[in-house]
């Protein structure tokens, strides 16, 4: 019977000591998840950053070399438009030689007709 009474003691005292340590023991727990969680977060934010500074880096890299290209590109495509229009008009220009030179010879021919009819 004393050890009964003494064992039913016993644990009516180390009931509350028992629950005070599993609230330290949830409370250390907590505060240890709650550290991880934060530290991963840091760590994950941080990477995120570094994954779009990064790609933004590189966009950035491949739109200057595209703007560049084309820059040449359209460069290219304009002298060689202006180039084929100056050879058109260099055409233009010696085809309206050899009209007004064809005109010429029929006025001649024309004055010349008329100058032997006028005779």
């Amino acid at each position: 019977m004393i050890q009964k009474n003494y064992r039913s003691y016993r644990r009516w005292n180390i009931i509350p000591k028992i629950m005070r340590i599993r609230k330290d023991n949830a409370v250390s727990l907590i505060q240890k998840y709650l550290r991880g969680y934060i530290g991963w977060k840091h760590w994950f934010r941080g990477i995120h950053q570094y994954k779009l500074d990064s790609t933004f880096e590189y966009f950035e890299k491949m739109k200057l070399k595209l703007q560049n290209e084309s820059q040449i590109k359209i460069r290219n495509a304009f002298f060689r438009y202006k180039e084929a229009k100056l050879q058109q008009e260099i055409e233009e220009r010696s085809i309206e030689k050899k009209n007004k030179i064809m005109i010429m010879k029929k006025k001649r021919k024309l004055q010349g007709g008329l100058n032997q009819a006028a005779k």
